[in-house]
């Protein structure tokens, strides 16, 4: 018994017992990112499909490539009202 445990002692503390270790938890980590990244990508899929949704409903006229862009304009800080402005403005000015 004494044997095994220090045999698998010596084998945990080889190279190659590292090398497998280190890399089956990079490919756990590597998993785990994914799972993350997928679920917020999905979230994203759905927040902006109601988003367009809700455009629609409100006959904003703004496909999703401009809602899109309008959102992230938003996201990093600009003023929605001001980008409502903006867009009315230009609408106005090409009709």
């Amino acid at each position: 018994m004494s044997d095994d445990v220090s045999g698998h002692a010596a084998l945990s503390s080889t190279p190659q017992t590292a090398d497998a270790r280190e890399t089956m938890q990079s490919r756990c980590q590597l998993f785990f990112i994914w799972v993350w990244v997928l679920g917020w990508s999905q979230r994203l899929i759905v927040v902006h499909s109601v988003l367009y949704e809700m455009s629609q409903l409100l006959d904003t006229g703004l496909d999703r490539t401009s809602l899109g862009l309008l959102v992230a304009l938003c996201e990093q800080g600009l003023n929605p009202e001001a980008l409502a402005a903006i867009v009315k403005e230009i609408r106005r000015e090409t009709s």
